[in-house]
């Protein structure tokens, strides 16, 4: 419905006349901001695969992976040749040296092991032989540091023997025995100390198991051992060198001493002239043997 403001406008200006033509297009206005991001749109199908590019550098070594199960054995290969020959219940080697524990034998037989190597020959029976046999002699040689021989049985002796006839014993509690023109192993009683010293002060000149020398009173002597004796029951003898002034007509003597008891670990003696009792002579040399 036209209002009446517009009827009477259009009266006044006259009927619109027809449109003109469209004016050329101006110039575009600036950019307005830009609007939000629209949603994303569907994947496209995928593209053609390009060409394989080249080999990149090998990388590091992964984790070994654990061991897989042990495979079945192989068939058994073809026996080996041998250096040992077979002779009925036999078995020798002609040529070159054998060797246990080494690769290198340095004789006949080279047993070569660690601290404590055991060479063992045992027998069911009574006896076990070990024999050594040469056209002239046979040795056994010890290289290097101490030789032991060693009866391992708690009661056994050691016995060395020349044909069938014992020569040397060793019993199990320590007894030499030795056939010395006897006719067969006797103990050997040996001396056990011996001793040269000063009858003025007892200095000692040579000895053998003997630690000390004391000079009591004039002819009176206390010598001590330097190994204790097992016991007391020793045989003690001796003799003297008198000064230049004691002359040599007087007997002299070496005596135990009478208020006195040898002992294991010493003894004590007297020096005495028959004429002028106890005095001290040059030289004293007393022996020990049990």
């Amino acid at each position: 419905m036209t209002s009446l403001s517009n009827l009477i406008s259009s009266a006044i200006s006259g009927a619109t006349g027809a449109v003109g033509p469209t004016g050329p297009t101006g110039p575009n206005g600036a950019s307005g901001p830009a609007g939000p991001t629209g949603p994303l749109g569907p994947t496209g199908a995928t593209g053609v695969t390009g060409p394989t590019g080249p080999t990149g550098g090998q990388g590091a070594t992964g984790v070994t992976g654990p061991t897989g199960p042990l495979g079945p054995t192989g068939p058994a290969g073809a026996t080996g040749g041998t250096p040992w020959v077979t002779s009925g219940s036999n078995i020798y080697y002609s040529n070159g040296y054998v060797g246990v524990g080494t690769s290198s034998p340095a004789a006949n037989l080279h047993v070569y092991g660690p601290s404590n190597t055991q060479f063992k020959v045992q027998s069911s029976g009574a006896e076990a032989n070990m024999t050594i046999v040469g056209t002239s002699y046979g040795q056994i040689n010890n290289d290097v540091g101490d030789f032991y021989i060693t009866n391992g049985s708690a009661g056994g002796s050691v016995f060395l023997r020349t044909a069938s006839t014992t020569q040397v014993t060793v019993t199990a509690a320590g007894v030499f025995r030795f056939n010395s023109g006897y006719g067969s192993a006797a103990t050997a009683y040996g001396c056990r100390a011996w001793v040269m010293f000063d009858g003025s002060n007892g200095a000692i000149s040579a000895s053998g198991n003997i630690s000390y020398v004391t000079r009591n009173n004039a002819g009176d002597y206390t010598i001590g051992f330097s190994n204790a004796m097992p016991d007391a029951a020793y045989v003690i003898s001796g003799m003297l060198k008198p000064t230049s002034g004691q002359g040599g007509n007087n007997s002299r003597s070496v005596n135990i001493a009478y208020d006195t008891t040898p002992s294991t670990s010493s003894f004590r003696v007297r020096t005495a002239t028959s004429s002028a009792g106890y005095e001290d002579p040059q030289y004293v040399y007393l022996t020990v043997h049990r």
